[in-house]
């Protein structure tokens, strides 16, 4: 019987051509870098996640540029509002309004809400861009079309779903169209813009 068997494996592999093996070390290699545990992965995704964590934070910038100038536009082309009719206050304000009360227990001064917004703006774009740049760096398909799905994603998590659902701001049924399509362009803008920074940064790291 045992005869047989190994008559049976010889004429396997004499007739089943088998892969060629790998050198010891050079297999072993493989299987650690393979692993999910491995030094280098963890540092390959840490440096996605600074390059994101930049990416977001230009792409932030870009987004007030872009705002600015759809402000200097709107106001060519309409007259200022009433005294008697205040301006909303932006969700980043009210934000970092609520964090002051919180930590301080006090509003925010009306002098500091400028600058308390922008940073709030700022910080949630730069921790957005780094959980896309450790993300991409696992899974990179999610960077298809220069970064404009995750832009998208984020107008729809974040300001579709999370702050009317946080009453940081009305929803997007009971503002006007033309605000709402400056809201998407700008979200499209911060994907796009965090996308080209995150693959540049990704090269320098």
């Amino acid at each position: 019987m045992f005869g047989q068997q190994h008559g049976l494996v010889g004429l396997a592999q004499e007739f089943l051509p088998l892969p060629p093996a790998l050198p010891a070390p050079e297999a072993e290699r493989r299987q650690g870098e393979d692993r999910p545990t491995n030094p280098r992965n963890h540092m390959k995704i840490w440096r996605g996640v600074i390059a994101g964590l930049v990416g977001g934070v230009i792409a932030a910038g870009a987004m007030s540029v872009v705002h600015k100038s759809f402000a200097v536009i709107s106001s060519g082309a309409q007259q200022t509002p009433p005294v008697d009719q205040p301006q909303e206050e932006d969700a980043t304000v009210k934000v970092a309004d609520g964090i002051a009360r919180w930590l301080f227990h006090r509003p925010l001064p009306e002098d500091k809400k400028s600058v308390a917004g922008n940073v709030v703006h700022y910080a949630f774009a730069g921790s957005v861009g780094a959980l896309y740049g450790g993300v991409a760096t696992v899974v990179p398909r999610v960077t298809t079309a220069v970064g404009l799905p995750f832009g998208i994603a984020v107008w729809l998590g974040a300001h579709v779903i999370t702050v009317p659902a946080l009453d940081l701001a009305e929803p997007p049924t009971r503002r006007p169209p033309s605000k709402e399509g400056e809201e998407f362009l700008l979200h499209l803008v911060y994907g796009a813009v965090t996308e080209l920074v995150r693959r540049l940064a990704t090269r320098a790291l």
